[in-house]
């Protein structure tokens, strides 16, 4: 029964869950919004806010450090700026490199994309040690981890570069065709199930003939095989699928629900040219960890105590 009763507090407190999804905001006033993560409604505009110091100039992405607090991207100021989970300012993780992207913390390391490197760095979760961990031909995005490969969205041939655990480039997903069968500037790219959902930022031009590729969001299978496309003029940056089943997606001055029943696009907010939105990253709802920690807490003096 004692054993019950602990397990039943930790999934309690565990249930609590993902209830929102963050949004980075590169505009005029740099900050961090936040959505619903269930049916993509409007909750705040102030999670992060940029300060006096403009340590944020372009920020692209937001991700859990994995030691209890948020790291953020800064493709301007060459950064990677550790906030905690109340928005407040605590460190400068990386500085100093060029032209920083996506990041990810994987088995212990934070990975970030250096598109004036065209290389993927990568650091301890502190932002010591750094390597040089994959020197790409391409100017890398987002980087995702999937089982044995990496995953990088590029912007120079237009097309998700395959790496290996350890940094070797193992070929690329030929993400170029012409119209739908195609993206021409893949950015986000997220878990969705069993297979990827892919942010595809604009349509551009292609040589031979072929029909210029199109912005939209696309579905994508774990072997690289195009699944859907998801016709959106305004294109993608960043994606997430929703708890009802629905897609939000970032587009520059526009976060936008698709429902793919009615296949609708839907706006959630209408900024203006003093809104840039960038990546989307699901993360717990303020207060969770805390709580979670807590309880942990609690089962630890417990467990003492017998």
């Amino acid at each position: 029964m004692k054993r019950v009763f602990s397990i039943s507090i930790l999934a309690a407190l565990a249930a609590v869950g993902s209830a929102q999804v963050l949004i980075v905001d590169s505009g005029t006033v740099e900050r961090v919004w936040s959505f619903s993560s269930f049916d993509g409604t409007f909750i705040s505009d102030n999670v992060i806010v940029d300060d006096a110091n403009n340590r944020l100039a372009t920020p692209i992405k937001l991700i859990d450090s994995g030691r209890g607090s948020y790291y953020i991207s800064d493709q301007v100021n060459n950064a990677v700026l550790e906030y905690s989970y109340g928005g407040q300012f605590l460190n400068t993780i990386v500085s100093g490199e060029s032209n920083i992207r996506g990041i990810t913390i994987n088995n212990g390391f934070l990975y970030v994309a250096s598109g004036g490197l065209n290389s993927i760095l990568r650091f301890n979760a502190d932002g010591t040690n750094r390597t040089v961990f994959s020197n790409l031909a391409q100017s890398p995005w987002d980087i995702f981890f999937k089982g044995n490969d990496i995953l990088v969205s590029n912007s120079t041939d237009n097309s998700i570069t395959k790496l290996d655990l350890n940094g070797v480039v193992q070929g690329q997903w030929n993400v170029t065709g012409g119209g739908a069968t195609g993206m021409f500037f893949p950015q986000q790219i997220v878990q969705d199930g069993a297979n990827l959902l892919i942010a595809g930022f604009s349509g551009g031009p292609l040589s031979g003939g072929v029909p210029n590729p199109l912005p939209g969001l696309f579905s994508y299978d774990l072997n690289g095989n195009q699944l859907q496309y998801i016709s959106s003029t305004l294109g993608g940056r960043g994606i997430a699928r929703l708890g009802n089943g629905m897609i939000l997606y970032a587009s520059g001055t526009r976060v936008v629900r698709y429902d793919p029943t009615t296949q609708t696009h839907t706006d959630m907010w209408t900024g203006t040219t003093a809104n840039s939105f960038r990546f989307i990253t699901p993360v717990p709802e303020p207060g969770t960890l805390a709580l979670l920690g807590g309880g942990l807490a609690f089962l630890v003096r417990r467990r003492k105590s017998r």
